[in-house]
């Protein structure tokens, strides 16, 4: 069994509890810069607190204090390619490049390569039809929130866009790259968890009683990373209907 410390990794992003847990789960010591810097963190790594009013711009000065070292990003990020290839001049990335995040971050792009799997997107600054249900998505997105149904009639400003909303069981698919690793459940708007709408409260797992969910997942892991170059840990949330998945996020890390 390897000691803790054989090795040393950086986690950037809004929180880096989870995965410098996993590192040290793993064997790894770490070091970390984040919106909380958790008593319980501090505990397994050496730890920078970026102000909320500096996020993310701060995150590259204070990732800068570490010797040299791999790092990786979480959740949040992905909304900020530029802030990652700061990082990437003081640090050796461990994940998906700014290009790739770019390129699957774009719901236009993704919906134009993928339009079997993707549900509708419409131009930018279209207005909402009065058929059908469509939600009001955040370009900036991330655990759900600001998410909500569009109002027919109603244009979406630069910041967000509009999808077609589809009915079903949400879930998500964690890969490696192009291998599917695992599938599970989502927990959205729970009020038992003191959420509402879209908003992410965990996901559930493992999916295990569904080989066509599993069989489709991996279908879909491996077309993405052929197109985009995915490498690493990324996932995909997806929705679960009758006629098989629709994809609604591709999260590059």
């Amino acid at each position: 069994m390897r000691r803790r410390g054989w090795f040393t990794m950086g986690v950037v992003g809004v929180s880096a509890r989870a995965a410098v847990q996993s590192l040290a789960r793993a064997g790894c010591s770490a070091w970390a810069v984040d919106l909380f810097a958790d008593v319980d963190l501090q505990r397994w790594a050496k730890v920078q607190r970026c102000l909320p009013q500096a996020y993310p711009h701060a995150l590259s000065q204070l990732a800068a204090q570490f010797p040299a070292s791999p790092f990786l990003y979480t959740g949040g990020l992905e909304n900020d390619p530029d802030v990652i290839a700061n990082l990437m001049a003081i640090h050796e990335l461990w994940g998906n490049c700014p290009e790739t995040v770019r390129a699957v971050r774009d719901p236009w792009r993704l919906v134009q390569n993928f339009p079997e799997v993707i549900p509708t997107v419409l131009p930018r600054h279209q207005a909402c039809p009065a058929a059908g249900r469509w939600l009001c998505k955040p370009l900036r997105s991330g655990g759900g929130i600001g998410i909500r149904f569009a109002h027919p009639g109603e244009c979406p400003d630069d910041h967000h866009y509009l999808q077609q909303y589809q009915t079903g069981l949400p879930a998500s698919a964690i890969c490696l790259d192009d291998r599917c690793l695992g599938v599970t459940q989502q927990l959205l708007g729970q009020s038992w968890l003191h959420a509402r709408g879209f908003c992410w409260c965990g996901n559930v797992g493992p999916w295990i009683d569904d080989s066509e969910v599993l069989s489709l997942c991996q279908h879909w892991c491996q077309r993405f990373q052929q197109n985009y170059g995915l490498q690493g840990i990324w996932g995909f949330d997806f929705i679960r209907h009758r006629g098989g998945i629709s994809v609604v996020e591709i999260n590059p890390r």
